[in-house]
């Protein structure tokens, strides 16, 4: 099992824009050697330092940059984890609003949030380190070589210039290419990290596909299923480390005595009827006095767990953990009850049917008996475990949740087919779509918001119907269509779409409006994922099997359906809706056609050009970015009280880094400061280099805890803002572009955005 989320990561990661890093680290090493050469020409035996300070930096380099391949990848981990509540809360967002739960899932994301901000401050941390020895290994190498070849030549003074200073060209252009070096090992990380990602995708296991077979009798028969045994795949299974197992035990063993107490505490308080709340032992309960334990049949879940009770001489029995109608504590031990129950298969055993083409066989039975299954099983989302499944033509496919497109109605009707005026409006008719349309702003030219925002359940599903209908296919599977609309509505695409429209074609109906059993030509009837039944209504009456417990609720909601008047029904819903429903003559049909016609008239321009477009446009910053924004990512990055103190220590790094590099030029003047000594003007010059370095250091630091603060605050602003928007921005915006901004750019501001930051800044100083 994959969630969506982490495929389209996938997609998003940049290894086309990252390419041109590897072409750079391909000539680096010339880079370094050729000035190299140029260097032991001149200095000799001297230029091994330098060689030898190379392959100091470099070791720490390489090591730092193992961390940094573990930091992004725990990075990823945790995205993977917040990307995957995040999807599903936006997803569920209109629920979570009428609900008022906003700061509960707020907290919730903000949760996964935090692990992956210290992960990014780890990766920044190292990213920095990093650069620290890449930015610094020019001044290194001086600081090592100098010394060396002026004390082991005995140059004076005043040859210093002459024969130190040309050979520091050399050496600059040889550290030149080495400043890239971080980015190019961050761009190297992110692909291969990505790359590996992208691999274990790939490599996982691919679903059955198999060969597609005609029934033999292909001329009379339309699909046939021979002892076909289905089942769900299993989900991927993650092992329980040992720190885990230890958590669980004591989170169970602290909500076992915590209810342990409780329950006492009930009973001294003269309450008779006090249980232990989700927890029994061995599935019984206590009485007050200690009697013999009573049995309790409802045990869902059992596990061994060595009990911390009162000394006993008996076994510590096993706990059992049984579902209570008060809540409860969660615990990472509910979660795996929760999920040893999800990971469940559902089965369809022994299944044998044959749709005659033109046939309508109708599947019955009570909810969970596997019906929805079967018609997965037919197209292939269950895979097959033994028998046959055989079939003749092509299948259009209903399923139990409609599916909308985020297009206009025309659009999801006919779906990329031709469009014919004459078949569409046949097809619309016979679903009762209508009515629908005088109410819709633009008609079927309406835009359909994400997964069908802007309509109501039945809509969709009569929406989803005619999509079907138009599509013109031999074999419909049809999972419970009616279930979605009221009775009249369901008996009128009954008749005429189902058993009209579609008369000559083979379905397949699974529905529990058992009033239309006999306009079957078959029927299934299922049970825990079998069949135990099937025939016409009337040969499975002759074998004596009762359907009476099946359509005893369904007859008493047939009785109400016919007690209804309509006269009055007309009052609350629209009267042409009715006309349809009623099957009325052709004069009725007429007048409806006449009044749709001048309601279409009558409609607001504004208001059909708005119904054509429900989704806002996306606005892009052009030209130059505000300075407003800059500060504003700076505020995020350091709090108001280091400002200056931030401020202060780049001005210092930068006053060492020019510094520096001045005095290197008057060592070999008496002139300029003439006070000091050649020795120590050598000397404070590597002095200064060593301050450098740990001003590089403390401000690696500074940039790891300012990048987590500043994912922390743009995060949580971002996320704050989004959930508490009103219910409208959802419909008006699709879910792609809200996922977009909290996944890909937010990874994009957590990874790169402070390095560039900082560049831009020190540049600037410098």
């Amino acid at each position: 099992f994959l969630f969506c989320t982490i495929i389209l990561k996938l997609l998003l990661i940049p290894s086309g824009t990252q390419m041109w890093t590897f072409l750079h680290m391909v000539h680096l090493p010339v880079s370094i050697l050729i000035p190299l050469i140029f260097v032991f020409i001149d200095f000799g035996v001297t230029t091994f330092v330098a060689v030898g300070v190379i392959v100091l930096i470099m070791i720490p380099q390489v090591y730092f940059s193992t961390r940094m391949s573990a930091a992004i990848k725990r990075y990823l981990g945790s995205n993977d984890i917040r990307n995957k509540i995040t999807n599903e809360t936006i997803q569920g967002m209109r629920v979570v609003k009428f609900s008022g739960l906003e700061s509960v899932f707020i907290d919730r994301i903000q949760k996964t949030r935090l692990p992956q901000c210290w992960d990014s401050f780890w990766y920044t941390f190292f990213v920095q380190i990093v650069a620290v020895f890449t930015r610094s290994m020019e001044r290194d190498l001086n600081a090592a070589i100098i010394p060396t070849y002026v004390y082991a030549n005995d140059i004076p003074q005043s040859e210093f210039t002459v024969r130190i200073m040309p050979n520091l060209g050399f050496i600059r252009q040889m550290t030149r290419e080495t400043r890239l070096i971080p980015q190019y090992i961050q761009a190297a990380l992110m692909i291969l990290v990505g790359l590996q990602r992208i691999e274990e995708f790939l490599l996982l296991p691919e679903l059955k596909r198999e060969v597609h077979q005609i029934p033999d009798d292909a001329e009379n028969v339309a699909l046939t299923i021979e002892k076909g045994y289905f089942a769900w795949g299993d989900p991927i299974e993650i092992p329980m480390t040992v720190a885990e197992r230890e958590k669980m035990k004591k989170e169970m063993d602290k909500r076992r005595k915590q209810q342990k107490i409780e329950q006492y505490r009930k009973k001294d308080n003269g309450d008779k009827n006090a249980e232990l709340n989700g927890l029994l032992f061995d599935g019984q309960k206590h009485d007050n006095e200690g009697q013999q334990l009573t049995k309790m049949p409802h045990t869902v879940f059992s596990q061994q767990i060595q009990a911390s009770q009162e000394p006993s001489d008996t076994p510590t029995p096993s706990i059992s953990v049984t579902p209570s109608p008060s809540p409860t504590i969660e615990t990472p031990f509910n979660e795996q009850i929760k999920e040893q129950q999800k990971n469940k298969k559902l089965h369809l055993h022994n299944i044998n049917l044959q749709l005659p083409k033109g046939s309508l066989t109708m599947i019955i039975g009570a909810v969970g008996s596997g019906k929805s299954s079967l018609g997965s099983a037919i197209i292939g989302d269950i895979e097959r475990q033994s028998g046959e499944v055989k079939y003749d033509g092509q299948i259009a496919y209903c399923p139990q949740t409609p599916w909308i497109n985020n297009n206009t109605v025309q659009g999801n009707i006919t779906f990329g087919s031709v469009y014919d005026e004459e078949k569409y409006n046949e097809v619309i008719h016979v679903c009762a779509l209508e009515p629908d349309f005088q109410i819709l702003p633009a008609g079927d030219m309406t835009a359909i918001g994400e997964k069908g925002v802007n309509l109501s359940g039945g809509q969709k599903a009569r929406i989803q119907l005619a999509r079907a209908v138009y599509s013109d296919r031999d074999i419909y599977i049809l999972d419970d269509p009616l279930s979605a609309v009221d009775a009249h509505v369901g008996r009128f695409l009954f008749d005429e779409c189902i058993d009209g429209r579609l008369k000559g074609k083979t379905r397949l109906l699974m529905t529990n409006q058992l009033q239309f059993l006999e306009k079957a030509n078959n029927v299934i009837l299922l049970k825990s994922g079998r069949i135990i039944a099937q025939g016409t209504y009337a040969e499975l009456n002759a074998q004596g099997i009762d359907l009476s417990k099946y359509i005893i609720k369904n007859m008493k909601k047939k009785k109400k359906e016919e007690d209804i008047n309509i006269d009055e029904e007309n009052k609350i819903i629209n009267e042409l809706e009715n006309q349809i429903i009623q099957e009325g003559d052709e004069q009725v049909l007429q007048q409806q056609q006449q009044s749709n016609e001048e309601r279409k008239d009558l409609k607001d321009a504004s208001a059909i050009q708005a119904g054509k477009q429900i989704h806002t446009e996306e606005e892009f910053e052009t030209q130059s970015v505000p300075w407003s924004q800059y500060w504003g990512f700076f505020c995020t990055v350091i709090p108001s009280f280091g400002r200056p103190l931030y401020a202060l220590l780049i001005v210092v790094l930068e006053i060492f880094q020019v510094g520096q590099n001045w005095w290197l030029g008057i060592i070999g003047s008496n002139t300029i400061i003439p006070q000091v000594s050649y020795g120590w003007k050598i000397g404070i010059y590597a002095l200064a280099i060593l301050i450098l370095v740990l001003l590089l250091l403390i401000h690696a630091i500074v940039a790891a805890f300012g990048q987590k603060r500043s994912n922390w605050i743009i995060h949580n602003r971002l996320l704050d803002t989004i959930m508490k928007s009103p219910s409208s921005f959802f419909d008006t915006t699709p879910m792609g572009r809200i996922l977009n901004r909290l996944t890909g750019d937010l990874t994009m501001v957590d990874l790169n955005l402070y390095t560039l930051f900082s560049g831009v800044l020190m540049m600037i100083m410098g």
